[in-house]
């Protein structure tokens, strides 16, 4: 069969339309097979849109190839098999869609127990008619039939089907999509009823309605409105993937959004449980201090005066007396021990009278006389802070220079506490043996830097160390000072 020449591109333009569709959906389907609801029914319409394309570029070629190596009709009989092919995965299409919604396919059944027999008895009769009476040949029967009983219910069930899934867009508030669904349904409709303009044949029903009567009819070849069909189609589908890719999107930007809201509760509940904890302990140590200064001590103070008092009462020069003597040093060298642990647990200094005056205590009564060499500076105007502000910077100290004793072999520290307007920073630089790459070290330093490290980024705070082998370490803390303190 040769085509006129205008008709050619046609054809073209028609195929390209549905490849592009076929094209375009199963690109999708493939690409984001996870977020898309229904992948299996998606990947049936690209199959219909590249086999149809297919069908309808095939029509091309016999006038092309007359003469040549392809014998025409088996190009015929090839389109016809893409035809069926095309309209299968079509209707199947269809029936998926209608169900994916939740409608009851029955309804369907019904309604194609009603329509369906009449119409499948009138067409075989008329074709199988002019089959026996040898007005037609095979090649024709079967194409007619495709179309009328493959081609045309299928259109049918897609368009049942896209209009049902637009219902339920529309429903669910999804106007957009469903006015898009509804665009496709309406198309796939109208495709269908052209399916019904078959070729030219010597026909009873053929002879009623044919491609040749509708040209004669609008002057419009039913070509033509195929092509037109075909890229509204593929504009409507093209649409609804930028549509449900806008949703897909949002949905994600959205989940992302609620994660990140997780997480920072998480972050704010364990910084809040943190800040908690920190408190709790530091009140814990005040209360055991406390205990230890008001009872312990008072219990080795009484201990050493009844010593004292029962060493008077001896005669001078007895066997008791060294032994006494003896005792009462050990009583004041544990009053001595039991008043350095009371400091270290929560040293008075730090509630009375400020942040300098516990660190320059902690420097000259505890760790001058272990043979380390300790400087404090103070830059900016002295302000007293909130209480785990001052503690937490107090520790920070403390923790600088038991690791410069006990880890660095530190001869002297330098300890620099910086007032400034919005923040306030406390160094701790010691001349020891340092450790590699900055990382902290191993064993009880490094698990007490990790504990400060967690109690000052629960202040909104950050703690840097910089070291290196031979280099000593600096421990520098900065810590945000609010414009109103809270205690609470």
């Amino acid at each position: 069969m040769a085509l006129s020449g205008w008709l050619v591109p046609i054809y073209f333009l028609y195929g390209l339309a549905f490849f592009t569709l076929g094209l375009v959906v199963l690109l999708e389907s493939i690409r984001d097979a996870a977020s898309i609801a229904q992948p299996r029914l998606f990947r049936l319409l690209g199959v219909f849109g590249l086999l149809h394309a297919l069908h309808e570029w095939l029509e091309i070629l016999p006038s092309r190839a007359e003469g040549g190596v392809l014998d025409s009709q088996v190009i015929e009989w090839i389109r016809v098999g893409t035809l069926i092919a095309s309209f299968a995965a079509l209707g199947l299409y269809g029936i998926g869609t209608y169900r994916s919604v939740g409608r009851n396919p029955a309804l369907v059944a019904r309604l194609g127990r009603l329509t369906l027999p009449p119409y499948a008895i009138l067409v075989l009769a008329d074709v199988f008619y002019s089959l026996y009476s040898a007005r037609i040949d095979w090649y024709q029967a079967f194409s007619g039939l495709s179309r009328y009983l493959i081609a045309v219910p299928s259109a049918a069930l897609a368009a049942l089907g896209i209009g049902a899934a637009a219902s339920k867009a529309r429903a669910e508030g999804r106007s957009s999509l469903a006015g898009l669904l509804k665009g496709r349904a309406l198309l796939f409709a109208a495709y269908g009823l052209t399916q019904l303009f078959v070729p030219s044949m010597n026909s009873f029903v053929a002879s009623l309605v044919s491609a040749r009567n509708f040209n004669q009819l609008t002057g419009i070849p039913i070509q033509v409105v195929r092509t037109l069909i075909a890229l509204g189609l593929a504009w409507c589908l093209y649409r609804e993937v930028i549509f449900l890719e806008g949703e897909r999107r949002s949905e994600r930007e959205a989940a992302q959004a609620d994660r990140l809201r997780a997480i920072e509760a998480a972050e704010n509940f364990r910084a809040q449980l943190l800040h908690h904890t920190v408190r709790a302990q530091e009140e814990e140590r005040a209360r055991i201090a406390r205990e230890l200064h008001d009872e312990a001590a008072q219990v080795l103070t009484a201990l050493s005066l009844d010593l004292g008092t029962l060493k008077a009462t001896l005669p001078a020069g007895g066997r008791a007396e060294p032994i006494l003597q003896r005792l009462q040093d050990l009583a004041r060298h544990l009053s001595q021990d039991l008043y350095g642990m009371v400091r270290s647990l929560r040293p008075a200094h730090l509630d009375e009278l400020g942040l300098e005056p516990a660190i320059r205590s902690l420097s000259e009564g505890f760790w001058k006389p272990r043979g380390m060499k300790v400087l404090v500076e103070l830059e900016g105007e002295r302000k007293r802070l909130s209480s785990l502000v001052e503690t937490a910077l107090f520790r920070a100290a403390q923790e600088g220079l038991t690791n410069a004793r006990r880890h660095s072999s530190a001869k002297s520290v330098i300890i620099k506490l910086s007032y400034r307007l919005a923040e306030v920073r406390l160094s701790v630089i010691d001349d020891g043996r340092g450790f590699d790459g900055g990382s902290e070290p191993i064993g009880a330093g490094g698990f007490g830097l990790a504990g400060l490290r967690e109690r000052v980024e629960s202040l909104g705070g950050r703690l840097v160390i910089d070291s290196g082998r031979g280099r000593g370490t600096r421990l520098e803390i900065e810590i945000p000072i609010p414009a109103k303190e809270d205690e609470a």
